[in-house]
């Protein structure tokens, strides 16, 4: 039914726009929002709501940024004669009859009426069924009350109970008085609202590399702040299905940029970090037994010797099973804490990660536990956010920030509640910072991660294949794919996560992913 509805309107609008060469309009009708309500010798004519805005870094409106034109037409009998020579068919008789009966007419129009009556009242969108952001931002419900992510997390700031109308002076018979101007409560909050650390530019540029990618989720950090620059969940969703969404098997609603999952060997470089500079060599010939259990290389046929550097760029299971055996399973676990792995992390009032784990000291004593673990499989689960962390430290020195997402709180364009940021967490040297920075510099040129290489920019990361312990309809393992890095390696602006979920059905690769966001942002 809505859906034909729709047609029909549609259908007409483009029809009056042949017929009249001139501006789209649409009569309003009751259902659409737009209520009037008599009190007190007037009426009021609702135009819609007001809410707050969520603005991205540089005050740039993220919601509500988009207006629509509303004239509000005051029955005279110039807008009479002006609206005959507008309005065809059904919307000229609605039009007319309520205007010679005394009453306003709210219209809304793509651009302003300039005629002596009639009244122009921006009314802000303050959510659209598709836009960027979508699983950050979340969406409010038929009252404006915030249900999921940002819109749910801050409601107490951006809600308000505010209209947006026209009042008119009316008669005893409920006519508009003429020669009494109607009183206009505009929109209240469009400089109101919270600002975020996404940078509105660099969140479009993400969303335009992950454009391909099917499931999964994308995070970039600034380095240095630990200040969430972008961050896209896909498959995203449309307001305008959801009931259909909420059935989905590929859960459109989650994001899984907070979600934990496999991580594979972009963990590695936390395992290096209990040794960086360590002069430790393995002859890997594609598989190490330990305690009677085979632990494979992912190379069958085994990498030769190769110490750690070798290890990272080729991504040689060999190599770290028997480091982190070395290293003991104290210590490791002692290293895997310094950045945080292993609890949810609260980016805002609201927004967390969510399923974060590693294993507990005891089990990683236990040596088939901490060889899992040493290749990032096992008990261990990550979410792209956490794992921004890891890599801020890498690139700036050994010190990284845990992520924030909310900055400030304004009313009328000046801010009145400020968020302090993470404080600065010092993990490792900054000589086992660059050591690991040459090596995954050399991922990138020469190993695994080629194919995040960059003729503009250089980068640094890891490249990663997780096992989950799921199959396919087929029985094919379910793996996903991540590249974790950053970028310029000498000064670095930016932390970039990318999870590929369900890697073998998906057609990018998140090495291709990052390199775009990478020469994007340079």
């Amino acid at each position: 039914m809505v859906k034909s509805i729709r047609t029909v309107v549609l259908f007409t609008l483009i029809l009056t726009m042949f017929l009249i060469g001139g501006v789209r309009i649409a009569v309003i009708n009751d259902d659409s929002g737009i209520t009037a309500a008599a009190e007190n010798n007037s009426t009021v004519i609702t135009l819609g709501q007001s809410r707050g805005r969520i603005f991205d870094c540089n005050m740039v409106a993220l919601t509500g940024e988009k207006e629509k034109n509303f004239a509000v037409i005051t029955p005279t009998e110039e807008t009479i004669e002006y609206c005959k020579s507008v309005f065809v068919g059904d919307e000229k008789i609605s039009v007319l009859g309520k205007l010679r009966n005394g009453k306003a007419v709210a219209v809304e129009t793509e651009k302003e009426i300039s005629c002596a009556g009639i009244i122009n009242v921006k009314v802000p969108v303050l959510q659209e069924s598709e836009s960027i952001c979508m699983h950050l931002l979340g969406y409010t419900d038929s009252s404006l009350h915030g249900v999921t992510g940002l819109q749910k997390a801050m409601d107490e700031y951006l809600y308000t109970d505010s209209k947006i109308s026209v009042k008119y002076s009316i008669d005893a018979t409920g006519k508009v008085l003429s020669g009494i101007e109607p009183q206009i409560q505009e929109d209240k909050m469009s400089t109101s609202g919270i600002v975020t650390t996404i940078d509105k530019n660099i969140q479009i540029a993400v969303e335009k590399a992950a454009l391909n990618l099917q499931k999964g989720a994308v995070v970039v950090s600034e380095a240095g702040s630990g200040k969430i620059r972008a961050m896209v969940s896909k498959p995203s969703f449309s307001l305008d299905n959801l009931d259909k969404v909420l059935t989905d098997k590929n859960s459109p609603l989650i994001n899984r940029a907070l979600l934990g999952y496999n991580v594979g060997s972009a963990f590695k470089p936390c395992i290096a970090m209990a040794e960086a500079q360590s002069n430790m060599t393995v002859d890997c010939v594609g598989s190490v037994e330990i305690d009677g259990n085979v632990f494979a290389c992912h190379k069958t046929t085994g990498h030769g010797e190769v110490d750690m550097g070798e290890a990272l760029a080729q991504s040689c299971n060999s190599y770290f099973y028997r480091f982190a055996l070395n290293q003991g399973g104290e210590k490791i676990y002692e290293t895997a804490t310094l950045f945080g792995f292993g609890y949810n992390k609260t980016l805002c009032q609201g927004i967390a990660t969510q399923g974060e784990k590693i294993p507990t000291r005891d089990s990683l004593s236990k040596n088939r536990a901490l060889a899992n673990f040493s290749i990032g499989q096992g008990e261990l689960l990550a979410s792209p956010v956490s794992m921004l962390t890891l890599y801020e430290a890498i690139a700036c020195d050994g010190v990284y920030h845990l992520p924030t997402i909310v900055e400030s709180v304004i009313e009328n364009a000046v801010i009145t509640k400020t968020f302090e940021g993470q404080k600065a967490t010092k993990a490792i040297s900054k000589a086992t910072a660059g050591v690991l920075k040459n090596y995954l510099t050399e991922v990138v040129k020469t190993g695994t991660g080629t194919g995040a290489f960059s003729q503009r920019v250089d980068v640094a990361g890891k490249t990663s294949t997780a096992q989950t312990g799921w199959t396919g309809k087929d029985g094919t393992p379910k793996k996903h794919s991540w590249f974790c890095g950053f970028f310029p390696v000498e000064n670095p602006k930016y932390i970039v996560a990318v999870l590929v979920e369900d890697s073998a059905n998906t057609s990018i690769a998140a090495t291709e992913i990052f390199r775009y966001i990478a020469e994007a942002l340079t």
